[in-house]
C-alpha cells in the first residue's frame, strides 16, 4: 500500500518504521512492531495470539504518540 505516494512494499521493514518515527509515531511501539513482524515473516515463528496481542497493544500506542501530528 502507499502513504504519502510511497508503495511502502518496496522497502524494508527498517525502513517503514524509520518512516513512522520520523512522522512522530512512538519509536518504542514502532520498534515493537517491526521486531514481531520480522519474527513471522522472516524468522519463521508462527502468528501466535501473544504476539498479535502484543502488535496491537504497540499499534495503540504508536497512534496514541501521533495524535495532533
Amino acid at each position: 500500500s502507499e502513504v504519502d505516494g510511497v508503495d511502502l512494499r518496496t522497502h524494508t521493514p527498517a525502513e517503514v518504521a524509520d518512516r513512522a518515527s520520523e512522522r512522530g509515531f512512538d519509536q518504542q511501539a514502532v520498534r515493537t512492531i517491526t521486531d514481531l513482524f520480522e519474527e513471522v515473516r522472516y524468522g519463521q515463528r508462527p502468528p501466535t495470539s501473544e504476539r498479535e496481542s502484543r502488535a496491537r497493544s504497540a499499534l495503540d500506542r504508536a497512534f496514541a504518540g501521533s495524535e495532533g501530528r
